[in-house]
């Protein structure tokens, strides 16, 4: 019974210890991490700016139609991002569904790439890589 318990126990740390790590790969990768940065999608369709007091906020441009949106990620660890109708801002509470759910690889502070798994603008499992401006 002793036996078990411990391996429980090792168990759970070893979990701790492995989400930890998994989680402090990301940190300071994400444009949620770098105050006043700008990114931009290969494309040049969609740009995401840090903001001071509000987060990160960006444009989306399809068929010459310009869509404002607000970007938040899932916490702690951030590899999802979500993006939401600009409006949700004057929210106290959010309550609509978002414009896209996107999972994210953050390769370095410069780079990050975003594979859609839900969307309203483009296709389920694409992929969109960002780039810092500098």
């Amino acid at each position: 019974m002793m036996k078990k318990i411990i391996c429980i126990i090792l168990i759970l740390v070893m979990s701790f210890s492995l989400y930890g790590c998994f989680y402090r790969a990301y940190i300071g990768k994400r444009p949620s991490d770098q105050p006043g940065t700008e990114w931009i999608s290969e494309d040049g369709s969609i740009i995401m700016r840090f903001v001071d007091g509000v987060g990160v906020v960006g444009t989306m441009t399809f068929d010459d139609k310009v869509i404002d949106v607000y970007i938040t990620n899932d916490s702690p660890t951030g590899t999802w991002l979500y993006l939401f109708p600009a409006s949700v801002l004057d929210e106290e509470v959010v309550t609509e569904k978002p414009y896209e759910k996107w999972s994210c690889s953050y390769k370095s502070k410069k780079k990050f790439v975003a594979t859609v798994k839900e969307t309203t603008f483009f296709e389920v499992n694409q992929t969109i890589v960002f780039h810092r401006v500098d």
